[in-house]
């Protein structure tokens, strides 16, 4: 009997599709050595969170604000 291995595409983490979906971007201070997460709405209003990685600022950000999917997403891999 022949086995089929079926190849199943890589799928993106939740926190960086949320990201995305939101416009979140980041910057990464090398002072610090931190990154801090960044999301503005349509108005201009700035908020931002800062972490020890992209993950945790994202994530972190996304929670404080209860963005859609904020339920669903943890800083823990």
């Amino acid at each position: 009997m022949e086995e089929l291995l079926l190849e199943v595409p890589d799928q993106e983490p939740l926190w960086i599709t949320a990201k995305n979906r939101h416009g979140i971007r980041c910057e990464y201070d090398q002072d610090t050595d931190t990154v801090l997460a960044v999301w503005e709405n349509a108005e201009g209003y700035r908020n931002t969170f800062e972490g020890d990685t992209e993950r945790e600022a994202v994530v972190s950000l996304i929670h404080s604000l209860k963005l859609t999917g904020w339920q669903s997403l943890s800083i823990n891999p």
